[in-house]
């Protein structure tokens, strides 16, 4: 086990790398011990539910503290629908402020619970053990929590920070492959600004084993990012690229019920903002080689599809937006310092088209 403190405004908050399930086990219940907490919760969903089961490859039914809700996976539960029945079991679990919630499972999970946290008597301290490529890169870290309004992603939410993260690699050997997916397209994000890894190293298969280092340098990146603008109102927008075409094409994937991951979105919307914002023939060069491990690492089936409705009406509630334009974060390039270009949605618009030629 490794880990560090990163300082998220005025909270402390622990990213732990653990080598085996039972040092998850271990921390949580020396956490409750050290604190005096009597009173805790799991939140899992039906799919990571199953690791607290006897017949489990990934056993978690050790970690038996106080009480567990189980919610249903996908993104199609992540509304205030389901926040409302989590937080009905909060008041009959969790009667103090004092109490520990503990997320398991991915980005749906850490979302719909830190969410939770956040409002439940204004505020209750949780732990996130991410189980996905994508939470554990992205997801679980960094204070951000939400739930989608309609098919409008994350529009209700707030910055809420974990008292820890811990994030065991073996949890990947219970990925199916689109699940992998999902968590290359953050990691294709991290690769292009500068996290110290190359697409190429992305693409080389599904080891969990080999993805540790992956994983460390990616959670590294977005900790000193975040730990410089906790929320979200200057430098951490970086981490925002590729999400204003991603998410719109989420927002439209849930409208017309076509399954699609964050990742294979982001991916695209990746692409789509690189051609938006080309300003240099280094620039053509970088987008057609992202472009080449696209389509090594994802199927664009689904994007084409969505892209047969109407995404660009989505634009407009993305939150980086400032007046009649949208704030798209624009790659740090050959030495060149973060800064976001301003675009209406009309011109943000053109990158739907450039995906409906190019994908």
């Amino acid at each position: 086990m490794t880990s560090f403190t990163v300082n998220f405004k005025s909270v402390q908050s622990q990213i732990i790398h653990c080598t085996e399930s039972i040092e998850i086990r271990s921390f949580i219940e020396r956490y409750l011990i050290n604190s005096s907490t009597d009173q805790a919760t799991v939140l899992c969903d039906t799919n990571t539910g199953l690791f607290f089961s006897e017949n489990s490859g990934i056993n978690l039914k050790e970690l038996q503290i106080g009480s567990r809700f189980i919610v249903p996976a996908g993104e199609e539960h992540k509304n205030i629908f389901t926040i409302t029945k989590v937080l009905e079991f909060f008041s009959q679990s969790m009667k103090t402020r004092d109490s520990l919630l503990v997320n398991v499972g991915g980005g749906v999970v850490s979302d719909l619970g830190g969410f939770a946290a956040s409002v439940y008597k204004r505020g209750i301290r949780y732990i996130n053990v991410p189980t996905t490529l994508l939470s554990m890169v992205d997801a679980a870290i960094g204070g951000k929590t939400g739930v989608n309004l309609g098919h409008i992603k994350n529009q209700i939410g707030t910055f809420h920070f974990p008292l820890a993260v811990l994030i065991w690699p073996g949890f990947l050997k219970t990925l199916p492959e689109r699940e992998w997916g999902s968590g290359k397209g953050e990691l294709l994000k991290y690769s292009l600004l500068g996290a110290g890894f190359s697409p190429e190293e992305i693409a080389a298969g599904n080891d969990p084993d080999a993805f540790g280092q992956l994983i460390r340098k990616s959670v590294a990146f977005k900790t000193k990012i975040v730990a410089m603008d906790p929320e979200d109102s200057g430098i951490r927008m970086i981490l925002n690229f590729g999400h204003t075409i991603g998410h719109a094409l989420e927002s439209e994937a849930l409208r017309i019920n076509i399954p699609i991951t964050h990742g294979e979105a982001v991916a695209a919307g990746i692409i789509a903002e690189m051609h938006l914002l080309q300003h240099s023939e280094l620039m053509e060069d970088l987008m057609e080689k992202t472009l080449h491990t696209y389509h090594r690492l994802f199927d664009p089936a689904p994007v084409r599809n969505i892209l047969e409705g109407d995404p660009s009406e989505w634009i407009l509630h993305d939150k980086k937006g400032k007046g009649n334009t949208i704030l798209l974060p624009v790659i740090p390039f050959n030495g060149s310092s973060i800064q976001t270009c301003p675009l209406t949605a009309d011109q943000i618009a053109e990158g739907f088209t450039f995906l409906r030629r190019y994908l």
